[in-house]
């Protein structure tokens, strides 16, 4: 296994949680998660797509934290999106475009899967209570999991990769 796809299951394990996040709705982070369809391979080339299409560089808010790499960030709406550079010395490189949101607490997890299956235009291959699964129409992978953070508030993490993650059916 690749230490690329580690990395990635390890994200997916592990998703950001929403607390801090802008609240959004299904459909605005359906959209945002699929800003990350078709991004060109080159690195260079996909952040200049993002920043042609809306999305502007943002920082991270709070103390650097030691000895980490910078993780390019993203932000559109209420949408935040990162983008692992391809540099192997990255502890995520080329992972895949990543995208985090917050919702209101009302959201309900059907509604999040009819929204995202809405933007890539395909049912999910599998979904269950914690997650969904799209391969999309240039072979990559959409994984959609869901999340509380610890005051209940409903986030979800997307994840648009080359390869369908292990262990996820």
């Amino acid at each position: 296994m690749s230490s690329a796809l580690v990395a990635l299951l390890l994200a997916l394990q592990a998703p950001a949680a929403p607390e801090g996040l802008p609240r959004t709705t299904p459909a605005e982070a359906a959209a945002g998660a699929a800003a990350c369809r078709g991004l060109p391979d080159d690195y260079e080339a996909a952040v200049r797509r993002l920043l042609d299409t809306g999305w502007e560089r943002a920082t991270p808010s709070g103390p650097p934290q030691p000895n980490a790499q910078p993780l390019p960030i993203f932000g559109r709406g209420h949408v935040i999106l990162l983008l692992p550079p391809p540099d192997p010395a990255h502890p995520m490189p080329g992972t895949g475009c990543m995208v985090t949101v917050a919702f209101e607490r009302g959201v309900r997890w059907a509604d999040v899967v009819a929204a995202a299956t809405a933007a890539f235009a395909a049912p999910a291959e599998s979904s269950s209570d914690s997650g969904a699964i799209w391969q999309l129409d240039d072979g990559r992978y959409l994984v959609m999991l869901m999340r509380r953070d610890q005051r209940g508030v409903p986030g979800a993490t997307f994840v648009v990769a080359p390869t369908r993650p292990a262990g996820r059916r």
